[in-house]
């Protein structure tokens, strides 16, 4: 159950993977979070850009309310350069998990280039990571139906842009609404190497063996190589006693 250190070496940046390919870390050291599973993670070395902000800060902008219709609410925007959308700033609703679509195209019309389902741990505002790669220069939408997140009616001020990268140019109802995503964090799609898979090992899992004895239990480490113990008895009650 301990976080194990994992370390790579290279020429730039390292950056950490799951086996869904999602980014988890980058630096030469990578504490893989606790497990009792043999879990292999991917190192890639890199070139890792900075990561900026394009939109409305949050909601504050106008009027406006939770929307959680059958209708496709969509940021439009212009793709200048292979970009990578990590995070954005939203108002929840209810916390629950949303499938968010990239198209290739304004209003949520075109070829769908990605799909992925975001958690939203919250209800109320707060970050939430998005991951989506676009491809390369182009005209794009971002966003979904049944959203259940906060639209801006009016203070609207397309458009919203980073020279070089990404401009916000409208949406699907007009100039003056403003769907969902707000402060969009955005990069030049990092350059990453192939993948070589590193293995955090786990080789011995606690266990424990018990006895009942008209309701005076008694329990013993089965626990390979273990040099300390931590009992939680589950009623107030604990012991580091093997």
């Amino acid at each position: 159950s301990d976080s194990i250190v994992l370390t790579a070496t290279g020429n730039a940046t390292i950056g950490w993977f799951n086996a869904a390919n999602k980014l988890l870390a980058t630096g030469s050291t990578f504490n893989a979070p606790p497990t009792i599973a043999t879990t292999t993670y991917f190192a890639r070395n890199g070139v890792v850009f900075p990561s900026l902000f394009v939109g409305p800060a949050d909601s504050s902008i106008g009027t406006g309310a939770n929307h959680n219709t059958s209708f496709t609410g969509t940021i439009n925007f212009d793709a200048f350069d292979d970009i990578t959308i990590h995070s954005a700033w939203v108002k929840s609703g209810a916390a629950g998990p949303r499938t968010v679509t990239l198209w290739d195209g304004y209003d949520g019309v075109g070829n769908v280039v990605e799909v992925r389902t975001i958690d939203i741990p919250f209800a109320g505002a707060g970050r939430v990571d998005l991951g989506f790669t676009v491809p390369g220069p182009g005209t794009y939408s971002i966003g979904l139906a049944q959203a259940d997140l906060y639209r801006s009616a009016s203070g609207v001020n397309y458009p919203y842009t980073i020279s070089g990268l990404m401009s916000i140019t409208g949406s699907p109802a007009g100039a003056d609404r403003y769907y969902y995503f707000y402060d969009v964090e955005v990069s030049k799609t990092p350059c990453w190497s192939d993948s070589v898979a590193v293995t955090a090992t786990v080789t011995d899992t606690a266990d424990f063996s018990y006895t009942n004895a008209n309701f005076a239990y008694s329990f013993t480490d089965l626990s390979p190589g273990a040099t300390s113990w931590a009992w939680n008895f589950g009623d107030g009650n604990t012991s580091t006693q093997q």
